[in-house]
């Protein structure tokens, strides 16, 4: 007669809390770093009469737009942008190109680009989280 004997202990718990915790901590990451980078693509100009070209983000003439960039992460989003109560609707203006007050804005964006530039290394750093 031949006997066996196994025993099995379950790590699904340990593993899932992982997945967790390293997703919180790479859309924190994630979104800091887009934040930062939208931030340094603001450059601040001292002659207000003259406007970022079309297509680049908008300059800044008192650094409120810098100021103005906000993320929050929670355990499934994270949002990064300007905070309308620092910039107010200016700054979605420029980011989408609409006409404000009877006059046209062209696109300016800041926040998609800042993506762009940051999705190939958070894919990389996402592969080996866990």
């Amino acid at each position: 007669m031949i006997a066996a004997k196994t025993t099995f202990t379950d790590t699904s718990k340990r593993v899932h809390d992982a997945v967790k915790k390293a997703k919180y901590k790479n859309f924190s990451h994630a979104a800091a770093s887009i934040r930062r980078d939208a931030i340094k693509s603001i450059r601040k100009r001292k002659d207000k009469k003259k406007a970022s070209p079309e297509g680049t983000p908008p300059f800044t003439h008192s650094g409120q737009a810098k100021r103005g960039v906000f993320f929050d992460v929670s355990a499934t989003d994270a949002v990064i942008g300007f905070k309308k109560s620092v910039v107010g609707l200016v700054m979605a203006t420029h980011e989408e190109g609409l006409v404000e007050e009877g006059r046209d804005y062209p696109e300016r964006p800041t926040m998609g680009p800042a993506l762009e530039r940051n999705i190939e290394r958070f894919h990389r750093d996402w592969r080996s989280s866990i």
